[in-house]
């Protein structure tokens, strides 16, 4: 059974959940509480927890492995018990309110804009992003790079 309690700062600077999950039978059981799909070249797993949506893909290439995490309307649907929290409100905060927060450890990060479509991301040094739809949204995701391969 996994017993894992982490707010989305600590996400970010550990690099992801699944990353943050040492053993290797606990990682089994986190996706066994998932939905999964299969694809040619990975395993995409999905999972409600305390009102966050998480993707994970096992790409069979390993530089292409990543858990996604996005705001949810369903609570805690798996059972996991896994408490995720966002104390900080990283997730429903624009880039700049984010930024101008004091009390928050971020690791250093790049922003990069794409002005033709009004996108803000933040790439943190350890690979995670958190990117914005344009600079007055919330974040519509959280990526972070899985250093893993699949069987």
């Amino acid at each position: 059974m996994i017993n894992l309690s982490m707010d989305i700062i600590d996400i970010i600077n550990k690099g992801s959940i699944f990353n943050s999950i040492t053993s290797n039978d606990e990682r089994i059981c986190l996706l066994s509480y998932s939905h999964e799909e299969f694809f040619r070249n990975a395993k995409i797993y999905t999972i409600n927890i305390n009102g966050f949506y998480i993707e994970i893909c096992i790409a069979k290439l390993s530089n292409r492995s990543y858990e996604s995490i996005c705001l949810n309307q369903d609570v805690n649907a798996s059972g996991v018990d896994i408490n995720i929290s966002d104390k900080f409100r990283v997730m429903t905060q624009t880039e700049e309110q984010l930024l101008k927060q004091k009390n928050i450890s971020l690791p250093d990060y790049s922003i990069f804009i794409d002005s033709k479509i009004e996108q803000v991301e933040l790439h943190f040094h350890n690979g995670c992003k958190l990117i914005y739809e344009n600079k007055h949204s919330f974040p519509s995701v959280l990526i972070n790079p899985l250093f893993i391969m699949s069987n």
